[in-house]
């Protein structure tokens, strides 16, 4: 999970606690952006991704304003494509990677 606050990826053990963690950090962001808070210039996007050198990976972003939107990324397109909510976004991460979202979904 990257961290915008420390420009580093975090570990996480579970995507359950990568989702609360994610949204975590959203609530935080958004409460930056509605008080223009001068420290939000300070946040790190992550990283635009070197070569896959083959290692199939994916990866959704949260746009924290007050109309939140998610974006999706892989190593079959590098681009940036937007996704209807987190559920669905967590969906086409995991989904591209072969992997199978819980059932429970984010909380």
């Amino acid at each position: 999970m990257w961290s915008p606050f420390t420009g580093r990826y975090q570990q996480v053990d579970s995507i359950d606690i990568g989702l609360r963690r994610i949204n975590e950090l959203t609530g935080l962001i958004c409460q930056m952006w509605l008080q223009r808070h001068p420290k939000q210039d300070a946040l790190i996007d992550v990283p635009d991704p070197a070569g896959s050198d083959g290692v199939q990976w994916a990866e959704f972003r949260v746009n924290a304003t007050t109309f939140r939107s998610y974006d999706t990324r892989g190593f079959d397109r590098l681009g940036w494509l937007r996704a209807a909510g987190l559920l669905q976004a967590a969906k086409a991460t995991c989904g591209k990677v072969g992997y199978a979202l819980p059932a429970f979904g984010p909380t």
